[in-house]
This record gives C-alpha cells, structure tokens and sequence, in this order.
C-alpha cells in the first residue's frame, strides 16, 4: 500500500508488517530499566492519532525494536522518547531521515504536536524473522507522562 507522509512516499505491506507485530514481544521483554516500562505503561495514553497513525501502518506501538530515554522534561514529569520500529516495505523517493545533515531533526513528519516519526532504510536490531524488505520508523515522542511508581531518574 502506497502511503505519503511529508516527504516521505512508502510502499508498506501493512498486512505483513502487522503479522509480525501480532506475535512480537513487549519492549520490556528485552529490557527491564525505568525508561522502557514507563514507555509501555505511558502508550496506551499516547494520543489517538499516534495510535491510529501506528495501527494504520501494522505497527504496535507497545512492540519497539528500541526505545532510548533522551532525558527527563517538565521537572520530571514527563520524557523525551526516541527509538525505532520496523515496517515491512521500502521507502519509494530515496527520503531518509538522517541523509539531510546527519541529523533526523529536519526530516521528521509529525503526527501530532509532540510526536514525530521518520524513515530510513538503515535498519537496525532487526528481529528474526521480520519480513522484508524492511524500513525502519525513527520516533521522536515529547512530553510522555511519568507515569511509573517509582522516582524519574532521568
């Protein structure tokens, strides 16, 4: 299924893609620090349009290949997210968030104030048995709430 998200044209095979996911673990399967379970515990709130955006390209937003802990905003309340997903497709334009200038920051499409994702065919940390071709789905959430029992220590 072809898709335009900004500069961003993609054929996505999200029947696929959401194959994969169906069976995927948890991030926190892989890890156990405060940053990643505070991100899973925190997705079921993310906005709707997040979660649709996500659910529309087969992805599960609980299911990230990484997820890394930027650093701690609003004194502690909240966090800065990045991480990637992957996707069964390609990218069709050669657009690819990190080709501007090294940097991901020019190149991101927002779905929503606050969270922004872009795309590359640089893959990492791919998953056995993920279909391919793969792409992967660079994120760069703000903003998501602290929401563990436990003190930010980021």
């Amino acid at each position: 299924m072809i898709f335009a998200f900004g500069d961003y044209q993609l054929d996505i095979d999200v029947e696929r893609t959401r194959a994969f996911y169906q069976t995927a673990e948890m991030i926190t399967a892989g890890c156990a620090c405060d940053g990643c379970s505070n991100y899973l515990a925190a997705s079921d709130g993310f906005p709707e349009s997040v979660k649709a955006f996500f659910s529309m390209l087969g992805v599960d937003v609980r299911k990230a290949a990484e997820i890394i802990t930027w650093c701690s905003e609003d004194d502690g309340k909240a966090l800065y997210y990045g991480g990637f997903y992957h996707i069964c497709g390609r990218i069709l334009n050669h657009a690819d968030c990190w080709e501007a200038n090294g940097s991901m920051n020019d190149t991101m499409y927002s779905v929503t104030a606050g969270y922004a994702v872009g795309f590359t065919e640089s893959v990492s940390l791919l998953e056995t048995g993920f279909p391919t071709p793969a792409l992967q789905m660079e994120i760069s959430f703000h903003q998501v709430p602290w929401l563990l029992d436990t003190k930010n220590t980021y």
